[in-house]
């Protein structure tokens, strides 16, 4: 015979907590006693950003730690090796240090405080020397340090510190150069240049790339190369490039005439706009007025007369920072109703005040606060609204001060 042996069937409260706590750190995980509270992530408006870039569906602003941060549209791994959720910003994976920023449409590429040009996206089509492509964060090797980069549709090019500037990538209208052009890799209806030639030998002070164009400001003066729908103003006569990836299309440079003292410049797809003396001068396209002529038909260089200290440009509108930091803006069917800039022809952009940057996409201007923060104005029902950019943000305990937060974008 078994003798009885006394035993407790049930547990007290503090006990089953106990037991079932127990069960879920095995699952879960559990601090231990004395570690530091969970992090909490929570949306809040990106800041410390201290230069900006748009490419056709994205853009990328370097912090004031040197870390890039993107957002948008990441169909080719433009946002580097993360998807971002619409309009939050996402760091870009092995970029610290970086000093300059551009993006394309298919890409996008930083050059660090050391001269390095770091480039991701863009798939094969944008393959340099490296041999290397895709959501990572690749270097591509250029001889000498960069100073600056530009990005178009699928091409991009470096200014390097002597004034060089050197162009690869997708060429069909000649827009990266014509030396050493074969089909691209993985489309044999483009040409490419898969190496980076050598364009401009000297004395470049900045660059921008559109869809089928590049231009350089060059001791004052605009030269471009590429569509002859942007380049048919030059001084010398039109450039036989086409969409079409013309066999006879050059790709040489040709000077914008009537254009001096030039400081800044922007291209949208199939326009450009430049900063100089006598306000904002535009050509190329001018579809839904973007150049600020009075006829849709003309391609000729238009003044605006405005004091600007810098421009950007969209595929429907283009902007200029004007000396007191607000926006002025002209074309766009989304620009109708807004109060006009006497004697110009454009209008004051709603809320866009205290800034220093602009940058645009395809349809949306986005702006640089002298706050480091930054905003994107979209077209929307009752014309352009304003969102304010976001990024994840960490807080040891409690939630983000309200002020910081922001509506998210749908």
């Amino acid at each position: 015979m078994l003798s009885k042996i006394p035993f407790r069937t049930l547990l007290t409260p503090l006990e089953l907590l106990a037991c079932v706590l127990s069960v879920a750190c095995a699952f879960i995980g559990c601090a231990e006693p004395g570690s530091p509270p969970p992090v909490k992530y929570e949306r809040a408006q990106l800041s410390g950003v201290v230069k900006l870039a748009a490419g056709r569906e994205h853009a990328c602003a370097i912090l004031r730690s040197g870390r890039v941060m993107c957002w948008g549209d990441n169909t080719w791994g433009q946002l580097g090796a993360r998807a971002s959720d619409g309009l939050l910003a996402v760091d870009v994976p092995g970029i610290d240090n970086a000093a300059e920023i551009a993006c394309g449409e298919v890409q996008s590429c930083a050059v660090t405080a050391a001269g390095e040009l770091w480039c991701w996206g863009g798939g094969i089509w944008l393959a340099s020397a490296s041999g290397r492509s895709g959501t990572e964060a690749y270097r591509v090797e250029m001889g000498a340090p960069v100073a600056k980069v530009a990005a178009g549709y699928a091409h991009t090019c470096a200014l390097l510190v002597d004034g060089s500037v050197h162009c690869w990538g997708v060429t069909c209208s000649g827009q990266a150069g014509v030396v050493a052009r074969r089909e691209c890799p993985s489309e044999s209806q483009r040409l490419c240049v898969v190496e980076p030639s050598k364009i401009v030998e000297s004395d470049v002070t900045a660059l921008s790339a559109g869809e089928g164009h590049t231009c350089v400001i060059k001791e004052g003066q605009v030269w471009c190369w590429g569509e002859e729908l942007v380049t048919n103003t030059a001084s010398d006569g039109p450039n036989p490039c086409s969409e079409r990836c013309d066999p006879q299309c050059e790709g040489r440079p040709t000077r914008i005439a009537g254009i001096e003292g030039a400081v800044a410049i922007s291209s949208g797809s199939r326009h450009v706009c430049v900063v100089e003396p006598r306000g904002l001068v535009c050509w190329g396209s001018n579809a839904d007025g973007r150049t600020g002529a009075a006829s849709e038909l003309s391609s000729e260089p238009n003044v605006i007369p405005l004091v600007a200290q810098g421009v950007a440009t969209t595929d429907e509108f283009s902007c200029a920072l004007t000396s007191d930091g607000s926006a002025a803006c002209w074309g766009g069917r989304v620009l109708t109703g807004i109060d006009r800039v006497p004697g110009t022809g454009a209008v004051h952009l709603p809320g866009a005040m205290g800034l220093k940057q602009l940058a645009g996409t395809s349809r949306a201007l986005c702006a640089l606060h002298t706050s480091e923060k930054v905003s994107c104005w979209f077209p929307g029902a009752g014309g352009l609204q304003e969102v304010k950019i976001e990024a994840w943000a960490e807080q040891t305990s409690g939630l983000l001060p309200s002020e910081s937060l922001n509506e998210q974008h749908h």
